[in-house]
């Protein structure tokens, strides 16, 4: 069976509880071994849960620990023993849905989101190297939607100072700025990780600028088209 704490991607309380809405398991071969008798299983478990600290409703899909199976052979008589040895690890969350909110409006940049979306999965199952690059390409990539350049004259701007040209409020550029000056990794290997403390605030930064950038004007080009209809509906009115 599966502990029933975990810490919620909804509503980001650790160590809390869910409850069972519906619940369906079935025990599963995973890898075959090379000898006879010898194999790898699994229970997979598909839930709808319910947090108890936000009720937020959610569902997922888990692998719970593996079990090696095999036989012991030799014994008197020359019969084989059927042996159980359980893989000590923690269960495995194969696909839950939904993600803390990883899905952007479909007229936001179809790679932002793509970024987007996956730094908010790799946060959700704590892998936050991976969840930082993300959001790091999500970054350079409204850099460069907004058309905010790499150099200016012959200088090439800093990442910090491409940010700063957003022209977005202090507040949400300093947490941009802050998570790891979005640095290289590749060209500092030997960087501490990323503070997930960080990742969070750099995942709801985001959310503003997307307001922003995007949601907002989405709203005002589609107050600007209901007025501009209405006053061409007006105009030909009048001409009949």
């Amino acid at each position: 069976m599966l502990k029933r704490t975990f810490d919620c991607h909804l509503c980001d309380v650790k160590k809390t509880t869910y409850s069972l809405l519906e619940n369906y398991s079935s025990d599963e071969v995973l890898e075959m071994g090379k000898s006879h008798g010898e194999y790898i299983s699994a229970t997979i478990y598909y839930q709808i849960c319910k947090c108890n600290s936000c009720n937020g409703i959610f569902y997922w899909k888990i692998r719970g620990p593996r079990t090696q199976h095999g036989e012991i052979s030799g014994l008197v008589g020359g019969g084989n023993m059927p042996t159980q040895i359980e893989i000590d690890e923690e269960p495995l969350i194969l696909f839950m849905h939904p993600i803390s909110g990883g899905q952007l409006p479909t007229f936001i940049d179809k790679l932002i989101r793509s970024y987007y979306r996956e730094a908010v999965d790799c946060l959700a199952i704590g892998a936050f190297d991976a969840a930082s690059m993300m959001f790091r390409k999500c970054v350079y990539r409204i850099c460069a939607i907004e058309k905010i350049p790499t150099k200016v004259g012959k200088k090439y701007l800093r990442a910090e100072e491409r940010i700063k040209m957003l022209k977005l409020p202090d507040e949400v550029a300093s947490v941009l700025k802050s998570a790891k000056g979005i640095g290289d990794d590749a060209a500092h290997l030997d960087q501490p990780p990323y503070s997930p403390e960080i990742l969070y605030k750099l995942k709801d930064a985001l959310k503003i600028v997307f307001q922003i950038l995007y949601e907002n004007k989405e709203i005002l080009k589609e107050f600007h088209n209901k007025y501009t209809r209405e006053k061409q509906t007006k105009k030909s009115i009048k001409t009949l």
